[in-house]
């Protein structure tokens, strides 16, 4: 053999150990992002809370399942001690004539906190191709549903407004006038408001943090880019476009808050890569 063939087998072989590593690499990143659940926490201060509130969020399933009947993600729920749980939206999916796996999981949640349920786009394109044979279900077992509606509880000694819409809380110039109605009034009292807006970005995006005094803000929706391509990031999400900014995380506009939660499940055919499906726990406290 000579020495230019002995080299080009070499490279060669290298190659494919490199490549089978990557394969490997991505199969394991794959199946961590969409079966492994991460817990994200967040501080959230404000003169409005007295004694400490914990939330857990969850967003974003797509009759995705965990576990027999969820019964991870219930557990993982539950091991936060929450004092409420805020549901925002896409538990279900389009497409799907289920709601099944929305409902057996809500009616475990229960059992934990009170459950806030916002709806989000699938919900909705949902009830328009089957009806909404969801939210009596959810209602009967003890879910509260908020479709540009809210309620006034105390929690902990503390008087919060919870509110929720399906849509974009603020569109700048466009009006959907139903949605500019509930804002009006949820924005009114002084006490410590909480918004469930599965979509952020009328609110981070188009000016809706700075025009409405909302305290906390949580959504989902962009199931934290989906994709993120290791030292480059997230390439492109829905109404943000290539390399959005706000995909994930905690951000601060006008002296309020909103956290975008990576969500639990996969939309579309594409599995989310690089990117393990969370659960959010907030912590409300008193910045004194």
């Amino acid at each position: 053999m000579t020495r230019k063939r002995f080299v080009v087998r070499i490279v060669g072989a290298v190659a494919l150990l490199i490549l089978g590593g990557l394969v490997l690499f991505s199969a394991l990143d794959i199946i961590l992002s969409n079966d492994v659940l991460t817990v994200a926490e967040y501080d959230v201060e404000s003169p409005k809370i007295n004694d400490t509130i914990t939330i857990v969020q969850l967003s974003d399933l797509h009759n995705y399942s965990f576990g027999y009947e969820n019964q991870d993600l219930v557990a993982l729920v539950a091991a936060q001690q929450p004092h409420l749980i805020a549901v925002t939206g896409d538990m279900i999916v389009t497409t799907q004539n289920d709601v099944q796996t929305a409902v057996t999981l809500c009616k475990k949640l229960v059992e934990i906190a009170p459950v806030y349920y916002s709806l989000g786009n699938h919900e909705t394109d949902n009830f328009a191709l089957f009806g909404d044979t969801l939210t009596q279900q959810l209602a009967d077992c003890g879910v509260i549903v908020l479709e540009r509606e809210y309620v006034d509880v105390e929690i902990n000694g503390n008087a919060i407004r919870i509110g929720g819409v399906s849509g974009y809380p603020y569109t700048g110039e466009y009006r959907d006038f139903d949605t500019v109605e509930f804002m009006q009034s949820f924005d009114a009292p002084d006490c410590f408001k909480l918004l469930l807006a599965h979509q952020p970005e009328g609110m981070v995006c188009w000016g809706g943090m700075e025009k409405y005094d909302i305290d906390l803000t949580l959504s989902g929706h962009t199931h934290g880019g989906q994709v993120k391509i290791p030292l480059i990031g997230v390439l492109y999400a829905p109404d943000q476009g290539r390399f959005p900014k706000y995909v994930e995380g905690i951000f601060y506009k006008g002296g309020d808050t909103l956290i975008i939660n990576r969500g639990l499940g996969s939309s579309g055919i594409v599995p989310r890569f690089n990117n393990p499906s969370e659960i959010v726990v907030v912590k409300l406290s008193n910045c004194g």
